[in-house]
């Protein structure tokens, strides 16, 4: 990755420096290495600003969660801050699939949290736009963690389940 970048520098194409940058943070994120992710995400947002490339910047605030939550006291706070303003920017852009997955992340928090409630309603919104593409990795991920989430909280409500065609469970309000 590190030698794209610099190919990327030479043939001027700042552009893409941005999503780079964030490739790289994401694998420090899976590595361990929060610290130098951070540094790295930090300097995309920097490039995405200076050149008006804002086009990644909903991903960059997700991986900004991500190192929040991979801290070794997970800060929950930074984590739903940074997961908010990425789902903002991505529905500001219609970007879907950022979206997609940082609702993912902010839903895994949410849960986390003990607030399934929120957290399966925000994750089926953003899953249900999708009218295809359930077999790419991240629309698998997401039905996955929607099977996964505890129906405890629905059932104190009161609420009663059904089956989108997807058989994808959902809540329905009585």
């Amino acid at each position: 990755m590190q030698d794209g970048l610099v190919a990327l520098r030479s043939a001027q194409a700042t552009i893409w420096e941005p999503y780079f940058l964030g490739m790289i943070g994401d694998a420090l994120i899976s590595s361990g290495n929060a610290a130098e992710a951070a540094k790295m995400i930090a300097r995309a947002r920097e490039i995405s600003t200076e050149t008006g490339g804002v086009w990644f910047d909903a991903e960059l605030h997700r991986l900004d969660g991500q190192v929040a939550m991979t801290r070794p006291t997970p800060d929950y706070d930074a984590a739903e801050a940074a997961y908010k303003r990425a789902i903002e920017i991505a529905s500001s852009q219609g970007a879907r699939l950022w979206d997609l997955r940082a609702t993912i992340d902010f839903a895994r928090l949410r849960s986390r949290q003990g607030r399934i409630d929120e957290a399966y309603r925000a994750l089926f919104a953003a899953y249900d736009w999708f009218a295809a593409g359930y077999e790419t990795a991240d629309l698998k991920v997401a039905a996955a963690l929607l099977a996964e989430l505890p129906w405890s909280a629905f059932a104190d409500q009161g609420a009663r389940t059904n089956t989108c065609s997807r058989s994808t469970p959902r809540p329905v309000d009585a």
